[in-house]
């Protein structure tokens, strides 16, 4: 009976590996602030995704000590996200623009997937 369960979770991972394919293991990192706005862009659109590091929670004392800095991961469009995900648009500071658009943010079911959405 054990070649058939095998085949079956053989069956199921191949599957589940369609949707997977649209997170990549290996997905580049940016920190938004010490990039131009286009830079930011290119990278996003180049590889599909980029994890984008956007500034301090807070902008001084403790607190940004304590709690690290805004990321989220970026995707150029609805390929690079899970199927039936909710894109929502994201905007972070770049070096040469306070608002640049970066690409969207993939959340599954209802709401915003975090980040820098209010213009």
């Amino acid at each position: 009976m054990k070649p058939i369960h095998l085949t079956l979770a053989a069956i199921l991972l191949a599957a589940g590996a369609g949707s997977a394919a649209a997170y990549s293991t290996r997905i580049p990192q940016a920190t938004t602030w010490k990039n131009s706005c286009a830079g930011i862009q290119t990278l996003v659109a180049r590889n599909g995704a980029a994890v984008l590091t956007f500034g301090p929670r807070a902008s001084s004392g403790l607190d940004g000590l304590l709690f690290g800095y805004d990321y989220d991961r970026v995707a150029h469009d609805a390929r690079h996200c899970l199927p039936n995900a909710t894109l929502t648009p994201i905007w972070v500071p770049t070096r040469d623009n306070a608002q640049c658009f970066a690409g969207y943010t993939c959340s599954e079911g209802s709401g915003s997937g975090g980040g820098r959405h209010a213009r």
